[in-house]
């Protein structure tokens, strides 16, 4: 009776924790079921990026206008930072994320954050965006790409906005400074006369020119003097002289009434070798001849312009008459007094000139080293005018410096399987609690039971040792 007793306590004691043990692994796994059949599904779309590490510089040169060049970096050229870790910051801005749900079709409430990852020793970022099917997982990595490039361009132009800015503000001062200096520059061509440096050059020619013709003209004016010396001397004729019967012989009036006198004595002398003195035709002719030689003395010395006798005159008139030894000596002697005096009215024009010429040249040397200044000051500021123009419009270029280009290598993906709920985790997580809650039920039971034997073994003794059983001893 008391070993039956024993084995009834026993059997009770399991069941006390068997019954716990079922009904928590069937909660653990109605859980589980309930978890699976009801969590919300979320897929998600992977896609990489990667920014070109590529470098490219451009030089343009226009003539007369300026030389400007460009460079393009390349966005890992400097170790100072990661264009990338931008990039992966502006991801995450609102405004971003604002476009991309736009673009989606979805609340921004909903659209999430994406994940962002700078993938090592690369060029790449790896993006991950998830959804509650997996059209709307793509749909969101495309809005998020579209979005990031819209936002990007918008930077973008923004940058380029302020460069122009700084670049207007250069152009300007450039230009109030090429103002200045061109007006400048035009007072003192007003003022001076001189309009460029090249007229230095040129009138310095120029009087080298005449000079040197003035040195022909001189030695000219020599030899034709040395030539009327000598056809004087042929002649037999001062210098004076020689001019005085150069000019008797050239004047048309003096030499008809020479004419008219040798005419009117060869008649006298006809006449007085048939009639007498006091005859009426010797008189007549000879008042005619006295007339004729007034009227020829008179001619003579308005010609010379000089008050000269008869008979002077007619030596020159006689030495200045061709002769059969000497036919052309009168008409050279003319021809070089007229090109003598030519020569030296040349001559004298030119001194002119050059006197000129060189006080006009002392001027302009005294003001070239202004002129020259302010010249230069011009030249620098068109320069500088051009070369600023000239970066303006290759500065639209460079529109990737500071936000360097994009490309997308791996288009948003679209999911074929929910990453959440994990099935797989979620079975493997019930399967290893199950296992854990039975093992300590079990664990929980053995204990007992051993305890429950030990407490046996020392009844027997007791009850080998007493004649009646002690009841408390066994309770449990």
């Amino acid at each position: 009776m008391r070993y039956l007793q024993k084995t009834q306590i026993s059997s009770i004691s399991w069941l006390r924790y068997l019954l716990p043990c079922l009904i928590t692994n069937v909660f653990i796994w109605t859980a589980v079921v309930f978890y699976l059949q009801n969590a919300p599904k979320v897929f998600t779309s992977n896609w990489i990026l990667t920014l070109p590490d590529s470098d490219s510089t451009t030089n343009v040169s226009l003539a007369d206008v300026g030389q400007a060049s460009y460079r393009n970096p390349a966005p890992f050229s400097s170790s100072a930072y990661d264009p990338r870790e931008n990039y992966k910051a502006i991801v995450s801005t609102d405004t971003v994320l604002k476009l991309a749900a736009e673009w989606a079709g979805v609340p921004i409430e909903k659209f999430g954050k994406p994940r962002v990852k700078v993938i090592d020793n690369s060029t790449l970022l790896d993006l991950e965006v998830s959804g509650s099917t997996p059209k709307e997982a793509r749909d969101k990595s495309m809005g998020l790409y579209q979005a990031l490039e819209q936002r990007l361009n918008q930077l973008r132009q923004t940058e380029i906005t302020k460069r122009n800015e700084n670049v207007q503000n250069t152009l300007e001062v450039s230009k109030r400074r090429l103002n200045v200096a061109q007006r400048k520059l035009a007072d003192f061509k007003i003022n001076s006369g001189l309009n460029s440096y090249q007229q230095v050059t040129e009138l310095t020619t120029g009087v080298e020119q005449l000079r040197t013709k003035y040195m022909d003209i001189l030695f000219q004016i020599k030899a034709a003097d040395a030539r009327l010396t000598q056809l004087s001397s042929t002649l037999n004729l001062s210098g004076l002289d020689a001019e005085f019967a150069t000019a008797l012989q050239a004047d048309s009036i003096f030499q008809k009434l020479y004419a008219d006198y040798g005419t009117v004595s060869a008649e006298i002398v006809t006449l007085d070798s048939q009639f007498s003195p006091e005859y009426p035709s010797v008189i007549a002719a000879k008042a005619k001849r006295d007339a004729a030689l007034r009227a020829l003395t008179s001619r003579g010395r308005a010609v010379l312009n000089t008050s000269i006798g008869w008979n002077k005159l007619e030596e020159l008139n006689l030495a200045g008459a061709s002769s059969p030894t000497q036919p052309n000596f009168l008409g050279q002697l003319i021809s070089s007094k007229v090109d003598s005096s030519a020569l030296r009215a040349s001559a004298q024009e030119l001194k002119k000139q050059i006197e000129g010429l060189e006080s006009r040249l002392n001027r302009y040397i005294q003001q070239g080293s202004s002129f020259e200044a302010l010249n230069n000051e011009v030249q620098i500021a068109e320069a500088v005018l051009s070369s600023a123009v000239a970066r303006s419009d290759v500065g639209q270029l460079n529109i990737y410096s500071v936000y360097p280009l994009i490309q997308l290598i791996k288009e948003p993906s679209l999911p074929k399987a929910s990453d959440s709920p994990m099935t797989t985790l979620v079975l493997l997580g019930a399967v290893l609690a199950s296992l854990f809650t039975t093992s300590g039920f079990t664990m929980r039971g053995l204990r007992d039971w051993k305890n429950g034997r030990v407490n046996r073994s020392g009844l027997r003794k007791e009850g080998q040792n007493s004649k009646e059983p002690n009841v408390e001893s066994i309770e449990v």
